[in-house]
């Protein structure tokens, strides 16, 4: 099993995956991360550990 994270807007999704290979997209589970102000990114980021 391989695991592969890359960021990507849903209009780079759709335009670059999805409608060039949609068996190939079938294959990602589409994962929606709504945008965070930056004091929740500091929150985050700080209890985090990488």
């Amino acid at each position: 099993m391989a695991y592969a994270i890359h960021p990507v807007s849903i209009e780079e999704y759709f335009q670059d995956i999805y409608s060039n290979n949609p068996a190939f997209a079938r294959r990602f589970k589409k994962i929606t991360i709504n945008d965070t102000e930056p004091d929740e990114t500091l929150e985050i980021l700080s209890t985090t550990y990488l």
